[in-house]
């Protein structure tokens, strides 16, 4: 469907180009605009139409023509948007599609929907039109008021599986080279899978770091921001700041709801723009940056402010955060005063009870790291990387490894043929415990064993 659109709109390929002139400028020139590679162009097209049909031209076109987000070739866009595959499209999908690449950035139903929707129009009319006659002036009519459904379903940008991306990033450009990787569009298949991913995300964040009070949590509070505290109107510009980027990120949802129910021709972006609440209603499963207003050890609360929303923070979201020090886990916070004052920037996590009433409780950006490395034992594929909790460190490939339990049996060895004969045997029972050096000083503690 969208290889015969195509070809019946020569305004689909954006320019005044051929199809043939485009394959030939995207596989084997660069983009610069000069006479030089313009000449080469022609004459790359003319060697392609020689020796390629018109048929095996379209397809090289039609699997890495850009199509807006990130996505390159119709099979991922068709995935990408409408969450199916390309031969599945109707006939309004399709020439969605066909009216995305003079302009991918603009032109795509995601970022622009009546523009997309202008530019389905203009290729269903082309398709209607007499002289061409591929469809009917009744398919059009039906084509045009089919309400499409804008998927989105995952990201095209490699954010579903950042470290996984950056991986293969490095290590293309340590083969290829940074001028072949950035500049000649290479097509790169991967083993990545985007589920796998996001449960192995879940599984490092929630089970490991999360679970009943975290692993991270148990050793206490590491204490506010290091952006803060923050006084006066420096406090205020930061409220408003982040309230700002709340009313954008419900903007983005709210708008890729309307997307997905099909009614893009419908509600237009500005008008959905004049019904933002304020202050924005915070979200649930969500962390955000809060500036403490008030600390009462009276009460046990902490009351806080959220860009424009007030919160208060009770004794059950608090208690968990007595002073961090090493070595100490399971105390509870004697009085919030230890801890926080006004002027102080905290992270709060914000859940919601049995009654649907929002709960908040302090947070903290976790001293402690989780990876995963998840692969097929039947292949090798690597699934799934998570390399960490932040940055760009993957630790399952970058860090280095300690020796750990596979130095013990040399240590066990030495212990049996250590004097007098017999002292230690395979049978013997070792205490797993820290030993004390020096009983008057802690420093001699060991905490491997």
């Amino acid at each position: 469907m969208v290889k015969k659109i195509i070809t019946l709109d020569p305004d689909a390929g954006g320019g005044a180009s051929t199809i043939t002139q485009q394959v030939a400028r995207t596989f084997f020139l660069s983009p610069e605009r000069t006479f030089t590679r313009k000449f080469k162009e022609q004459i790359l097209a003319i060697q392609m139409e020689r020796y390629l049909s018109k048929e095996e031209i379209l397809n090289l076109y039609l699997n890495q023509i850009d199509l807006g987000r990130g996505l390159y070739g119709v099979g991922a866009a068709a995935e990408y948007y409408f969450g199916k595959p390309v031969q599945e499209l109707n006939l309004a999908e399709a020439a969605m599609l066909a009216g995305i690449p003079p302009r991918p950035s603009g032109y795509n139903p995601v970022s622009n929907f009546s523009r997309a929707k202008s530019q389905q129009r203009h290729v269903l009319k082309r398709m209607a039109d007499p002289e061409v006659g591929f469809i009917t002036e009744k398919q059009r009519a039906e084509a045009e008021a089919y309400q499409i459904k804008v998927v989105a379903k995952q990201s095209a940008d490699g954010s579903a599986a950042p470290h996984f991306v950056e991986h293969v990033r490095r290590l293309l450009v340590e083969r290829y080279g940074w001028q072949t990787v950035y500049r000649e569009g290479l097509k790169v298949f991967t083993t990545v899978n985007i589920e796998a991913t996001r449960i192995a995300a879940e599984a490092a964040s929630e089970h490991i770091l999360s679970y009943k009070g975290g692993i991270d949590k148990a050793l206490g509070y590491h204490g506010p921001l290091p952006e803060g505290p923050l006084k006066g109107d420096t406090a205020a510009r930061a409220l408003e700041e982040d309230e700002a980027g709340y009313r954008r990120d419900w903007l983005r949802a709210r708008w890729r709801e309307v997307l997905a129910k099909g009614l893009g021709g419908k509600i237009k972006f500005a008008d959905l723009e004049k019904t933002v609440p304020s202050p924005v209603p915070l979200s649930a499963g969500r962390t955000y940056r809060a500036w403490v207003e008030k600390v009462d050890d009276k009460e046990f609360t902490v009351t806080a402010r959220i860009g424009r929303s007030r919160i208060k923070l009770a004794k059950s979201g608090l208690s968990w955060a007595a002073p961090y020090k090493e070595g100490r886990s399971g105390v509870s916070l004697r009085r919030p005063s230890d801890i926080l004052k006004r002027g102080d920037l905290i992270l709060v996590a914000v859940s919601r009870d049995k009654d649907d009433k929002p709960v908040f409780s302090l947070d903290q950006r976790p001293a402690i790291q989780a990876s995963v490395f998840a692969m097929s034992a039947r292949t090798g594929y690597v699934k799934a990387l998570i390399g960490g909790q932040t940055g760009e460190f993957i630790r399952p490939i970058q860090s280095a490894r300690q020796p750990g339990s596979s130095f013990k049996p040399i240590m066990y060895a030495a212990a049996m043929d250590a004097d007098p004969p017999g002292r230690y045997t395979p049978a013997t029972v070792v205490n797993d415990t820290g030993w004390v050096f020096d009983p008057s000083s802690d420093n001699f503690l060991s905490k491997s064993w």
